[in-house]
């Protein structure tokens, strides 16, 4: 036993992580950044749009200052090991997401390895439009459909309501399938993953079974989720300065 206890203390000293399962060395930590802000973003009532896969904007002069604070900070985060080494880079291929990347990869010497299929959600209709005017004008049907189906699941096949938007449920089946197929190339490595805040509210509420109190990170905001083979894939926490938003 004490001769167990030195080999760790020994490892630990020359900066060596043991295996204690072989389960951990094929989890994947994927840490999922929101982007900076662009237009649109600020909750203010007269300005606050739904900005989804067809609103295709930079960031603003604050997403950028954004961006580049969360360089550095993902920066020091690996520096004192918080996270491990991370080993790649993926983004969405909106404008949002690749210039939120840019300063990260830049910082870390990596590319960024672009994906359409971390886009965020398609609103239909409702792409760019004004979030209280969609809301007068579907609000109530929307309503009705909660009240109609009240499993979550269930009534995700109906929501969004607008005309052509993208399911709920059919953007949780994209958003699952591109994570464990970078998680499956990355067996027990971190790698980041620069994306949008509604695909994050989305496989957030499925991990916790529960759209109550979503912890909803901030403008390049972190949130830890881990992959495994046998449990697939698992929200684990926001790692954010500022406190995340709860909707």
């Amino acid at each position: 036993m004490i001769k167990a206890v030195l080999y760790l203390i020994t490892l630990f000293c020359i900066g060596v992580s043991p295996i204690f399962s072989g389960e951990e060395s094929f989890k994947t930590r994927l840490l999922y950044i929101r982007h900076g802000e662009v237009p649109g973003n600020d909750p203010n009532p007269a300005t606050y749009i739904y900005t989804g896969s067809g609103t295709d904007t930079s960031l603003t002069e604050k997403g950028r200052i954004q961006a580049d604070a969360c360089a550095k900070r993902i920066c020091n985060l690996q520096d004192c090991g918080v996270v491990e080494r991370i080993v790649a880079i993926y983004a969405s291929d909106l404008k949002r997401a690749k210039e939120t990347a840019q300063p990260i990869a830049k910082k870390l010497g990596l590319d960024i390895q672009l994906q359409p299929a971390l886009r965020e959600i398609h609103w239909g209709a409702a792409d760019g439009e004004l979030v209280q005017t969609m809301t007068e004008q579907w609000g109530a049907i929307e309503q009705e459909i909660k009240e109609r189906y009240p499993e979550r699941k269930a009534r995700w096949d109906y929501l969004p309501v607008f005309k052509d938007a993208e399911t709920y449920n059919a953007l949780l089946s994209r958003s699952q399938t591109a994570l464990k197929n970078i998680a499956e190339s990355h067996k027990g490595e971190t790698v980041l993953i620069i994306g949008h805040g509604r695909v994050l509210k989305t496989l957030i509420a499925e991990a916790r079974n529960s759209e109550e109190k979503i912890p909803y990170p901030t403008n390049c905001g972190i949130a830890e989720f881990t992959y495994s083979p046998d449990k697939g894939l698992n929200f684990v926490k926001i790692l954010e300065e500022s406190p995340p938003i709860y909707e």
